[in-house]
């Protein structure tokens, strides 16, 4: 009785940690959530898959910040949203195409402002979100090239024979 008592009362404190995550994230304070989200996710491996699922779509929403978050936390919001398995499901498509909307329009100005290099973290970033569209990974090859970063380009362009992209459409 004592182990299932203590097991009901950790699992409140996630879903408590959480629901206090998801308040910050409402009222814009990325940086509180991300600091809980640091703290849940120690307890990650204690966590059912619904509990998980919402961690994960929390700590993506947060690193996004709306639009707002540095390269590295917008990376760590794709793999979170790539670890939602079945709840959340739905907001976390929504919130990929936000991500895909603007990461686009981001990406295309930078592109044609001959900022190639930031372009290509951008066309990568696409092509991750959506990695049924390799088209994204050659723009970021292509960019890379531009940015006469040959070390990136040459990645992608392996990844893209590994792939067996022939850049004609079927």
């Amino acid at each position: 009785i004592a182990l299932a008592l203590g097991f009901s009362m950790f699992s409140f404190a996630q879903k408590k940690e959480l629901k206090t995550a998801e308040k910050a994230i409402k009222s814009k304070n990325f940086s509180e959530a991300k600091t809980i989200l640091n703290q849940v996710e120690t307890m990650l491996s204690s966590m059912d898959s619904k509990t998980k699922d919402k961690f994960y779509y929390l700590k993506g929403r947060a690193f996004y910040a709306g639009g707002t978050g540095s390269d590295t936390d917008i990376d760590v919001a794709i793999d979170s949203f790539d670890e939602v398995e079945s709840a959340y499901r739905t907001e976390v498509e929504d919130l990929k195409q936000n991500m895909i909307n603007s990461i686009l329009t981001q990406s295309n100005s930078l592109y044609q402002a001959s900022n190639f290099i930031e372009a290509e973290r951008g066309f990568e970033k696409l092509y991750r979100l959506i990695p049924s569209d390799t088209t994204y990974l050659y723009y970021a090859a292509a960019s890379s090239v531009n940015g006469k970063d040959y070390d990136t380009a040459l990645t992608h362009y392996l990844k893209l024979n590994e792939l067996g992209y022939t850049g004609i459409k079927k």
